[in-house]
């Protein structure tokens, strides 16, 4: 009997590779003669608060930031 090496990262390869044809069988089936889900564009968000404000970082490429309203009623 051969020694082999234990790889982790050949068992994460072949569990990935699983997973995605566990999917890839899945989801055709599921989807089937239903339309596509689609969502809008979401952007990165970070929201952070203290003890006198919320703190609210966007990632906008291309958007300036006076351009930008952001409003709170009823604290929503």
């Amino acid at each position: 009997m051969n020694i082999v090496r234990w790889s982790p990262h050949r068992e994460l390869s072949r569990f990935q590779d699983e997973m995605r044809r566990v999917f890839d069988d899945f989801f055709p089936r599921f989807w089937e003669g239903r339309e596509p889900v689609t969502t809008g564009w979401e952007p990165t968000v970070d929201v952070s608060e203290t003890e006198n404000e919320i703190i609210v970082e966007v990632e906008l490429p291309g958007i300036k930031k006076e351009d930008v309203n952001v409003s709170l009623e009823n604290n929503i």
